[in-house]
């Protein structure tokens, strides 16, 4: 071996190590609208959730991200999924996509043209809240048991899968209080029957 390669050797070994590493993947819900993640969620009974979906850290290392799929469970004796919207960034939705209010489960996966890098919007998930109480909602690996399969793939093909954190969240039902006005009127009228009662 020369000496010339040894040198290059050296000096690989002591870069390299110093190179910044890539961040996971990270898929998170967003309640708010700002494209940042939220632990948490509150919604009226009877009222609707909006549950956007995201990913960041995705950078150029792997030619961006071409195709995502994530399984999101949910407490379906509180929620009751209604619809959902593939962004528009991901223009091939997979064909398996379902939603099952009966499992508490939505399948989704899509699927660009090209790489995307950064924090990417993936997906809108709408809910009814159809109970009062505290439930979760959960994102996590699409097909876990089939090994072979990508959910997160790169546009050279490389699988994130194994380094992407799934986030899940608590999501809140809170009963609806009376209105003040109501609960005025209804006073009302019961000391009104009461009157009505004594004279009669």
């Amino acid at each position: 071996m020369s000496t010339t390669t040894l040198r290059l050797a050296a000096v690989l070994l002591f870069w390299v190590p110093l190179l910044p590493a890539q961040a996971a993947p990270v898929v998170y819900f967003d309640f708010t609208g700002d494209g940042v993640a939220d632990s948490n969620a509150t919604v009226a009974l009877n009222g609707t959730l909006t549950a956007s979906l995201y990913v960041s850290g995705i950078d150029t290392a792997h030619g961006g991200l071409v195709s995502w799929g994530s399984q999101i469970d949910f407490g379906n004796a509180l929620l009751n999924g209604t619809g959902y919207t593939i962004d528009p960034l991901w223009p091939l939705p997979g064909v398996n996509n379902v939603l099952d209010n009966s499992q508490g489960r939505i399948d989704l996966l899509a699927t660009a043209f090209s790489g995307q890098v950064g924090t990417l919007k993936l997906a809108d998930i709408v809910f009814n809240a159809v109970a009062a109480g505290t439930t979760f909602l959960n994102s996590g690996e699409l097909y876990p048991s089939n090994a072979g399969f990508s959910g997160f793939a790169g546009a050279d093909g490389f699988d994130y899968d194994p380094s992407v954190v799934f986030s899940s969240t608590t999501i809140t039902v809170s009963a609806v209080p009376l209105p003040g006005a109501l609960l005025l009127f209804l006073s009302g009228v019961g000391g009104l029957s009461a009157l009505t009662r004594r004279r009669g």
